[in-house]
């Protein structure tokens, strides 16, 4: 089964607070890790993590904070993912043809589900009336 990491739900949470602001203005990481119980070291270390990657940016001293390095548009759920978790390494297992052809059937529908921008996580989650789901 696929499973996301603690890691990587923390950082598409993360990711998703900074897509509401709407580039208005910087949100402190400690905000984020109250208002989410995320734990407040871990946050940072994820934040640098995006930091890297391209997806947020920070802004340090009075008033600092983060906000996204780019157009919630711009940003995949597979970026974010592969920020937090690095990139995943393709396994070559030999396996039955009707065992490769179920594996690549699910990585396909991983992926383009993956491939869904922050934005459009933005307009599910209005759709959804804000609802958040405990997993």
């Amino acid at each position: 089964m696929f499973k996301l990491s603690a890691r990587a739900i923390y950082a598409a949470t993360a990711v998703l607070v900074l897509a509401r602001q709407g580039g208005e203005g910087l949100v402190q990481a400690q905000k984020i890790s109250a208002d989410h119980q995320i734990p407040p070291k871990y946050l940072e270390q994820i934040l640098a993590a995006l930091a890297r990657g391209g997806i947020v940016r920070s802004a340090r001293g009075a008033g600092g904070g983060y906000a996204l390095a780019r157009p919630a548009t711009e940003i995949t759920l597979e970026a974010v993912i592969i920020a937090v978790e690095g990139t995943p390494i393709p396994t070559s297992i030999e396996m039955p043809a009707v065992l490769a052809e179920i594996v690549l059937r699910a990585q396909t529908e991983v992926s383009r589900i993956l491939a869904h921008s922050i934005a459009e996580l933005l307009a599910d989650e209005e759709a959804y009336g804000g609802v958040s789901y405990c997993i």
